[in-house]
């Protein structure tokens, strides 16, 4: 059998587990974000002596983020769409919201934060009180494990928006954006760094995530990037 050892130091490591076979699973172990691990296998056969033979330390990096939804899958084919993903107001004369650019409502691909792609959302309160987008996760995501502190969100507003105030919702909890009331009217991205220990939802089971504009006005937003990360400090950055 394989016995797996796993710890921060290199000399100290910990059995984490044994397994017969070529590979073993880290999910039980609850990885932290950003963490530089050491890792060991010990070869065991208690018909021999001896049964142990020690092997040699290696070491492993874990991501410093967990992508959301970086909108770089997004495209103009049937089911791919990004309004097939983020639901909007299409339809709905209480929501004025429309993903997308175009006829096609496709994803934006000059203004970006990250890759390729970015998440336009049109907002028009003028008819309805609120414009708001919703993702529904195809299995609720836990977002208490790995050292998740934030949730990070890149936007970028437009210099002919007409107002408006950003909020977002997990699950049905809101929080409203509480940065730079101008940042809706500003080139450049923002990085929204929402502390979720302040959030005060069902964090263990995330069904949704909601992007929305109240409060009037009329424009476009886009949205890149959305993530989970370790940092739990509250953080607003503006271009």
């Amino acid at each position: 059998r394989h016995e797996v050892h796993v710890g921060t130091v290199a000399e100290a490591l910990a059995p984490v587990g044994t397994t017969l076979e070529s590979s073993f699973s880290t999910e039980a172990l609850n990885l932290a974000l950003g963490q530089t691990y050491s890792w060991r296998v010990d070869e065991v056969n208690d018909a021999m002596d001896p049964s142990t033979w020690t092997g040699d330390v290696w070491s492993f990096t874990t991501v410093a983020a967990i992508s959301v939804d970086d909108m770089e899958r997004y495209k103009d084919e049937a089911l791919l769409e990004p309004w097939a993903t983020w639901i909007d107001g299409f339809d709905v004369p209480t929501n004025g919201a429309l993903i997308g650019n175009g006829a096609t409502g496709s994803p934006e691909t000059v203004i970006v934060h990250g890759g390729s792609q970015s998440l336009p959302l049109l907002y028009d309160n003028v008819a309805a009180a609120l414009s708001e987008a919703t993702r529904t996760f195809d299995a609720p995501m836990d977002w208490t494990r790995h050292g998740v502190g934030s949730l990070v969100i890149y936007f970028q507003g437009s210099s002919t928006n007409t107002g408006g105030s950003l909020y977002v919702k997990i699950n049905d909890t809101k929080i409203a954006y509480d940065g730079d009331a101008s940042s809706l009217t500003r080139l450049g991205w923002n990085k929204w760094s929402i502390l979720l220990a302040e959030v005060g939802a069902n964090l263990s089971s995330v069904r949704s995530l909601t992007l929305g504009v109240d409060n009037g006005g009329q424009g476009v937003v886009y949205f890149d990037d959305i993530a989970l990360t370790a940092n739990g400090t509250r953080s607003l950055v503006t271009p």
